[in-house]
């Protein structure tokens, strides 16, 4: 009898399990795609706020060609995880990708500062044909041309869905 009852225990929380992936996977799956980016941005660093222009070098179409981007928002110690500068305090930065037909609000976590920088991105929003995309990667920053320009290079590498 107690192996009965294990094994109806056993497949109901199996059916449970079953449903509650089909359940998650199927708003994403319905009507959106799973889209590899890469995109490249050059950011003249020192402004108030870092501004710079952006262009989609591969992959998806649910962001524009090209744009501006702006640097919106920094918060120290806000991140949790693999973020963080050389000593130890985190560093967010959101930033706003304008394609003059919407906007596409990204938020960065930020390993090192400026030498060495990594970061993860996510997707947080957007406007007009972008409203409904979300995405997330990685990226890192070349500051090669930082002493000519004061301007970083940063390239991001991930997935769109849409």
């Amino acid at each position: 009898m107690a192996s009965r009852s294990f094994r109806g225990r056993t497949t109901l929380a199996a059916v449970v399990a079953t449903l509650a992936v089909l359940m998650v996977a199927a708003p994403v799956s319905a009507g959106s795609t799973v889209q590899p980016v890469e995109i490249e941005s050059v950011m003249v660093v020192g402004g108030n706020p870092n501004v710079g222009d952006f262009e989609r070098t591969s992959g998806s179409d649910l962001i524009c060609d090209q744009g501006a981007v702006t640097d919106t928002r920094y918060v120290w110690g806000a991140s949790q995880g693999r973020g963080g500068n050389p000593n130890g305090l985190q560093l967010q930065v959101d930033k706003t990708f304008d394609c003059g037909d919407g906007l596409l609000f990204l938020r960065l976590e930020i390993k090192g500062v400026l030498a060495d920088e990594t970061f993860l991105w996510t997707v947080v929003g957007g406007t007009g044909p972008y409203a409904g995309v979300h995405g997330h990667g990685d990226g890192w920053t070349d500051t090669s041309n930082f002493d000519a320009c004061s301007c970083v290079t940063n390239y991001y590498s991930g997935f769109l869905v849409g």
